[in-house]
């Protein structure tokens, strides 16, 4: 429908890189596009006219989903876009609730959410799949191998890098949490990676 005719449509966190992007494009496209983030400073509420920003509870608040959905439905919107992490499951649990005043949501399903969100549910469906680190949850009941190191520490659930640790050693290990928020991953081979560093993109033709 997006790609096809104009719609109304809501794009969430505007404050961030990813709904920056979707709402450029969509009013690139020539679509009805309405802004929404908890900021009123946030960049992408200035990409579209003043009646067309909202201001919406956290992505965490629990009244989130219903004040999204009562301000579609002032607005008249045909679809919403979340872009934030913290937003999506939340609003994902009330799929029918916007689809029964006739809004879509761009959104996956919350089986699909609950895994991809979560590092370490992803690392174990995919263990078979594809080439992943060697994953282990922290909690009480892990033992770490001396001989392994350096790993990566990280919150289970999470963007941005945010707390993402590169422990070198079983001392500093020991200081991570082991409650069972964090996991840790490590290279299948025991060695550091090496990074890949690529040139900047530059945009071009639309294919």
């Amino acid at each position: 429908m997006i790609a096809t005719t104009t719609s109304n449509i809501l794009v969430t966190g505007a404050g961030g890189a990813a709904g920056v992007a979707v709402l450029r494009d969509l009013v690139h496209h020539g679509h009805t596009v309405y802004a929404a983030d908890c900021d009123p400073y946030a960049a992408g509420l200035y990409l579209v006219p003043e009646r067309q920003r909202m201001l919406v509870p956290r992505g965490d608040d629990p009244s989130f989903p219903a004040t999204l959905r009562d301000l579609a439905i002032a607005a008249g919107v045909d679809v919403v876009i979340p872009t934030v992490d913290e937003e999506l499951e939340a609003i994902a649990d009330v799929r029918p609730d916007f689809l029964a005043v006739g809004i879509e949501l761009l959104l996956a399903p919350a089986g699909a959410l609950a895994t991809c969100l979560d590092k370490w549910a992803l690392v174990a469906m995919l263990t078979d799949v594809i080439p992943v680190p060697n994953t282990s949850i922290l909690d009480e009941r892990f033992v770490a191998d001396p001989g392994v190191f350096p790993v990566i520490v990280k919150p289970r659930r999470g963007r941005g890098g945010r707390g993402v640790v590169l422990v070198e050693d079983a001392d500093q290990l020991r200081g991570c949490p082991h409650d069972g928020s964090h996991s840790r991953h490590q290279d299948n081979d025991g060695q550091r990676r090496r990074w890949l560093h690529l040139p900047p993109w530059h945009p071009g033709p639309r294919i």
